[in-house]
């Protein structure tokens, strides 16, 4: 897929502020083991300092996954609709591209893909937006291209997906009929 593609039914975001943000998460009180968002079991958290050339969006620490050919992986407690994130550990001249791929209960809902900016920083967004509700992402480093670098991202921020209107309005009268019946009863 050619950099900076996305795939139908995903759009790409560089920028935090192409969204809302119900959650975010800036690991300086650790990786979350429960609530809206949690991480592979592999992730650990990554000092600034060592990870990102001492430069992220907020405070000292990102999460990283040390395996080179895993993705790293971010369930959801509830539907999401849009996520996004600050990445980095994209230093050595290494010319590849971040992809984040989202899923929804039934599988693969689309895939969005950045060319990294190669400064070692955690300053570049990347971001999707989905007309599905997303039930997990995962996000790689392209292969072999980045080589053994892991994965290094900062304040990861999720959407809430909304209920669609028809979903509103069929349980509003789901609740009405269920009313009316029960006054009937009386």
């Amino acid at each position: 897929m050619a950099a900076g593609a996305a795939q139908a039914g995903v759009q790409l975001l560089t920028d935090p502020s192409q969204m809302t943000t119900d959650v975010l998460v800036d690991f300086e009180s650790g990786i979350p083991t429960t609530g809206p968002v949690t991480f592979s079991p592999a992730a650990q958290i990554g000092l600034a300092g060592s990870w990102a050339d001492n430069v992220t969006p907020s405070g000292s620490n990102g999460l990283t996954i040390a395996l080179e050919s895993s993705p790293l992986v971010a369930t959801f407690s509830q539907p999401m609709q849009a996520v996004g994130f600050y990445f980095g550990n994209d230093d050595f001249g290494l010319a590849f591209d971040v992809t984040m791929s989202a899923y929804d209960a039934h599988g693969l809902v689309g895939s969005v893909s950045l060319p990294v900016n190669r400064n070692d920083r955690a300053d570049q967004f990347i971001g999707l937006i989905s007309d599905t509700a997303l039930s997990y992402v995962e996000i790689s480093y392209q292969r072999p291209q980045a080589q053994s670098l892991s994965v290094y991202i900062d304040d990861f921020r999720a959407t809430t997906a909304v209920p669609e209107p028809g979903s509103l309005l069929l349980a509003g009268f789901g609740l009405a009929t269920l009313a009316l019946l029960k006054r009937r009863r009386a």
